[in-house]
């Protein structure tokens, strides 16, 4: 193996991060009018000043009002972790919406929907390998569908 005449920088990529800024940034580039994508909301805890969620994403509509919250999870796994879950529904309940979406980046977590109390969890997979518009597409879809958004 020989070397290069280039010098070159090493460095490391969090999967996790760049998964999610992928995510968003696609699906922020595609909502309908009238759907706004808030990104890492900080949603404080009553009763306390220093307890607070950094949501990774909170969808509203007219007026602001919360559709949604969502998360993503750059995890391969036949199921979502009960911490995933648990995360995603305190996101919503303190947001106040009864939909709440993880995603993540293969049908290795297959679509499901749980229920918690009041809460519907849907998981829905952005797809990394395959077409990348196809796999958001079929995000944005599902994600609309169960919003009975057209």
């Amino acid at each position: 193996m020989s070397t290069g005449d280039h010098g070159f920088l090493p460095f490391a990529v969090h999967l996790p991060t760049l998964f999610e800024g992928f995510a968003t940034h696609w699906l922020k580039a595609r909502l309908p009018a009238g759907l706004h994508l808030e990104v890492q909301h900080r949603a404080g805890v009553e009763g306390s000043t220093a307890v607070a969620f950094q949501i990774d994403l909170v969808l509203r509509g007219e007026g602001g009002k919360v559709l949604a919250v969502l998360d993503t999870k750059y995890k391969d796994t036949p199921e979502p972790s009960s911490e995933d879950v648990q995360q995603i529904v305190a996101y919503a309940v303190r947001m106040g919406t009864q939909k709440a979406f993880l995603i993540y980046p293969s049908t290795a977590t297959p679509a499901r929907r749980l229920k918690v109390g009041m809460v519907q969890v849907d998981i829905l997979s952005f797809e990394l390998n395959r077409e990348l518009n196809q796999s958001g597409s079929a995000v944005l879809a599902g994600l609309l569908a169960e919003l009975k958004i057209t």
